[in-house]
């Protein structure tokens, strides 16, 4: 009998210290969703989501603490005039508000983001299945552009607020 008691607190204890880890990977990774919609005249896209950012806090600004996934989602009316849905198509990330996605990388960009470093583009963690997923471990201190694209037909529209990184985060 003393046995199984023992053997009983043993996995118990188990049971609790799992349990403890679970809680602080959650607290580590707070996910951030950033909805988006297609305006009326389908040239621009919407973010619908308030913004998190300290300062010039705009709707999309993202001000991210710890480890953040993020992930984006085109909600409301897809269907575009060419008879055919709006989808979402990438994410890709500037130094400059006003710059060329990928250009002015700040150091650490590449460490924090899975980005091709040339064109900004992030990696969707999501494998293209409609919401785009981004990984941000935000072990750095900098600000950046994003531009979320969504294509249909031959047409292409977008949205660009930025994203603060606040350094408190880690790599795995």
């Amino acid at each position: 009998m003393k046995k199984q008691t023992s053997k009983l607190k043993i996995v118990l204890r188990l049971a609790v210290l799992l349990a403890a880890v679970g809680f602080y990977s959650m607290a580590q990774s707070a996910a951030v969703s950033v909805n988006l919609s297609v305006n009326d005249d389908e040239d621009k896209l919407k973010i619908t989501t308030p913004g998190s950012c300290v300062s010039g806090n705009s709707k999309g600004c993202i001000k991210a603490s710890k480890r953040t996934p993020v992930t984006f989602k085109l909600t409301g009316e897809k269907k575009c005039t060419a008879d055919k849905k709006w989808v979402l198509d990438r994410v890709a990330i500037r130094g400059d508000e006003d710059g060329d996605d990928g250009s002015d990388l700040p150091d650490g960009v590449d460490t924090d983001f899975n980005v091709d470093m040339s064109s900004g583009v992030l990696v969707d963690e999501n494998g293209g299945t409609g919401n785009i997923l981004i990984r941000n471990y935000n072990s750095k201190t900098f600000t950046v552009w994003y531009r979320v694209y969504a294509t249909c037909a031959d047409n292409e529209i977008d949205s660009d607020p930025r994203m603060v990184n606040d350094g408190s985060g880690s790599i795995p």
